[in-house]
């Protein structure tokens, strides 16, 4: 089903109804998916961590199936459907471009609630609510980003209902100024204009609202391409695609399944238990009146039968599963199940999984830059750990929003130490016991986190000017926690650029993680040479396996 396919005319509405929100949503997704690579490419910093395109996408796109699934079942009307777009966008958000559309479509689903139709009024009215719902999501809010772009269509909204604007100008107006504040966030943000380029989530919301605009005047969505504002002839750049998008990689294991179920009366505990007897890794959440079951099961049909005992099946998903799990299920299936905390971890690369299994982690992650996973996916894990108690380390700045939202959907007791790099991680799992009370855990591996040093080694896929340092595309850049230090031909030349960088220079430990395009006889080569220049510094190789970057390095 199209976007196209939900327009009976090519009037614009006079209100939104069910089938019309729909179908702009789903316009907004089909139009983000063609132009993931040119957000992608957005990032500041010219190495491929920056997949805010991907994570808007994946995120829409859930929101779009659920949209679907909820109209081949017969239910079109607008509090359901703005429901299930709440809902599939939490599940599935990844990373933080994700954690904030999933807490823009909650708004929404506020501020519709049992209303039949929307006119600009109560549009202004879901806007606003949308608005304090995605800058809640965020600790401290920075402006410049997509954020800003959701407050200036709240504010639109505003302005298009004092003037008494009909939706379709209203929808306009609304894209003209999103285009405005895009091409401004450079303005907002020094880090961008120093980059020359604008936000990149700013941009997705751009694109999203054109398809609704789009939908709105019975414009199609195909063929279309989205110019970045303030940037003529941006879509010439040599994107990176194969850098974004082959990061996944599962296994079939049985069927994921997932089920929304409303008019249900019965107690959360009892409906965990009847379906942990027909599947495993199960989660049932009950929220504004909505049922959401999740498991994973080898036959399908005895869980929808029991959940059309429950209520009505507002719609249901069933997908081949990746089985993250599968490939440590020998040594993690055995866990104690009476650890006083539980530690989980995502992680980039089997020897970087290896290490956190060793220090205690119980449940993996699959993710890192480019692969952040989905609040479901840390949710199930968090479901899936021994005992009450939880610690999550995200091991990536743009991961902490999806499991703070994840340890929200939980009875469990949920820490998340906000891990930012895997040396971080790693670090703070060193100082994990699992017979230490959760607050002792934590208290210590917040202090280990500000004991260690996280730099990298990566390759520069862009040609850029930033902190003043000179990159090529191709060459190598040298990162050291989150600042761009240094960039050359040669991994040797970067490497000992950053330990000889002043603020390095009384670091007695170095620990070199190689990543998987890293041969072994390479990686020791790098080790001899840099080992005999810095003779006062003691140096660790180990085999990291990360796809993300050539080197992770840890400094101590």
């Amino acid at each position: 089903m199209s976007s196209s396919s939900l327009k009976t005319s090519n009037r614009p509405p006079q209100h939104i109804s069910g089938s019309t929100i729909a179908g702009m949503f789903i316009a907004g997704y089909e139009l983000l998916d063609t132009h993931i690579e040119l957000v992608n490419s957005l990032n500041v910093f010219p190495v491929p961590d920056g997949d805010t395109g991907t994570n808007m996408a994946m995120t829409m796109k859930a929101v779009s199936n659920a949209i679907k699934r909820s109209l081949n079942s017969g239910s079109d009307e607008l509090e359901v459907i703005s429901r299930v777009m709440a809902r599939s966008s939490l599940m599935e958000a990844r990373g933080n471009s994700g954690v904030i559309l999933s807490q823009f479509f909650k708004g929404i689903s506020e501020g519709v609630g049992d209303k039949q139709s929307l006119g600009v009024k109560e549009w202004a009215i879901c806007m606003e609510k949308a608005k304090t719902s995605a800058y809640s999501a965020v600790g401290n809010p920075t402006e410049g980003t997509m954020l800003t772009v959701i407050a200036e269509i709240s504010k639109q909204a505003n302005d298009s209902l004092k003037n008494g604007d009909t939706l379709e100008s209203l929808f306009n107006q609304t894209s003209n100024q999103i285009k405005e504040t895009v091409k401004n966030t450079p303005q907002m943000l020094p880090i961008l204009a120093e980059a020359e380029v604008v936000d990149a989530g700013a941009y997705g919301i751009d694109i999203i609202f054109e398809g609704l605009r789009r939908s709105i005047n019975g414009l199609p969505v195909t063929d279309v391409e989205i110019p970045v504002p303030g940037m003529k002839d941006y879509k010439t750049f040599t994107l990176p695609s194969k850098i974004f998008l082959n990061q996944s990689i599962g296994q079939d294991y049985g069927f994921c399944a997932q089920v929304l179920i409303s008019d249900n009366v019965t107690q959360t505990d009892q409906i965990k238990k009847s379906v942990g007897q027909i599947g495993e890794s199960v989660v049932v959440i009950n929220e504004s009146s909505m049922l959401k079951i999740h498991a994973h099961v080898q036959d399908v049909e005895p869980l929808l039968q029991y959940a059309n005992t429950l209520g009505k099946v507002e719609s249901h998903s069933v997908d081949d599963m990746d089985a993250q799990k599968e490939e440590f299920a020998g040594g993690h299936s055995k866990s104690n199940h009476t650890e006083i905390t539980s530690l989980i971890t995502v992680v980039d690369g089997i020897g970087i999984k290896q290490i956190f299994s060793e220090l205690g982690a119980s449940q993996i992650i699959n993710g890192g830059p480019n692969n952040s996973p989905s609040v479901n996916d840390i949710l199930l894990q968090i479901e899936s750990a021994p005992g009450e108690n939880v610690i999550v380390l995200p091991n990536d700045k743009n991961i902490i929003l999806a499991a703070q939202q994840a340890s929200k959907l939980t009875n469990k007791f949920v820490e998340i130490v906000p891990t930012e790099t895997f040396q971080q991680g790693i670090n703070c799992a060193l100082s994990f016991d699992n017979e230490n009370d959760i607050f002792k855990n934590k208290k210590l591996m917040l202090d280990s986190m500000t004991e260690v040093i996280s730099a990298e080694i990566s390759t520069a896929y862009k040609n850029t000017t930033l902190q003043g340092v000179e990159v090529v595309a191709g060459e190598f850049v040298g990162i050291r926690d989150g600042q761009l230090i240094t960039s050359g031909s040669t991994i040797d030349e970067v490497l000992g650029n950053l330990l000889d960088f002043e603020e390095n220079r009384d670091v007695e430990l170095v620990t070199l993680y190689h990543g998987k395009e890293l041969s072994q006889k390479d990686s020791e080569a790098h080790y001899q040479l840099i080992s005999s220049k810095f003779e006062n510094v003691e140096f660790e190789l180990i085999d990291g396996g990360q796809s993300h970057c050539i080197y992770m390095i840890s400094l101590e």
